[in-house]
């Protein structure tokens, strides 16, 4: 994967937790397989991501512990994802999701920084077979301010956010906590990445081919 991405930037991957970035444009890309560890993801609130190492079925991922009575718990992103990341505006974010039992309620993307929380709704909830989510950090209508149900956030609130990124937060149970969601190659990828077809493929493991 790491000479997939250099052969057009500047490629780095980890060893032990499977980190993947490239930092040079056109393909800005930070992605996790999660096929040694959990790559420094955590959660929100804390104390409910459990990294499940590759076996026959699955090459590695990360479950979050339901947290009923309590509400939702989110995958938080390591800090690989945060920082100074205007340059990813107009890219996209990428992820998959499974379920521990079949929902209807919704998915959501939270992002934080310069003071402002952005929110999408990606869809809904997976059912116990992976699912692929992904959402565009353009200014699409789809960026909420302050919730999912907020005013549409403007390119000038989303380049804020971006360019002093403090949390970035995938959702990890239903609404309830009692539905604990699996997570697995998370991605981040620069508009040049989304456009030359760098995509989640590159990362993604072989459960989804």
């Amino acid at each position: 994967v790491a000479g997939a991405v250099a052969a057009g930037a500047s490629g780095a991957s980890s060893r032990n937790t499977k980190a993947l970035t490239a930092t040079s444009a056109p393909y800005l890309l930070v992605a996790t397989d999660f096929a040694t560890g959990a790559g420094g993801w955590t959660s929100q609130p804390g104390g409910g991501v459990i990294h499940l190492v590759a076996d026959q079925v699955d090459d590695g991922s990360l479950s979050m512990q339901a947290s009923a009575p309590s509400g939702p718990r989110y995958f938080a992103a390591p800090s690989a994802y945060l920082g100074n990341k205007s340059a990813f505006l107009g890219g996209s974010l990428s992820f998959s999701l499974r379920s521990s039992v079949p929902g209807a309620g919704p998915v959501d993307v939270i992002i934080q920084g310069a003071g402002l929380t952005l929110a999408r709704v990606v869809g809904v909830q997976p059912g116990v077979s992976w699912r692929n989510y992904s959402a565009s950090l353009l200014p699409d209508g789809m960026w909420r301010v302050g919730e999912s149900n907020g005013q549409a956030a403007t390119r000038d609130q989303l380049a804020l956010v971006l360019g002093s990124l403090e949390s970035l937060l995938i959702r990890g149970t239903d609404d309830a906590g009692m539905a604990a969601f699996g997570l697995d190659s998370g991605a981040m990828e620069g508009p040049g990445a989304v456009a030359y077809g760098l995509s989640l493929d590159l990362v993604r493991n072989t459960k989804n081919q």
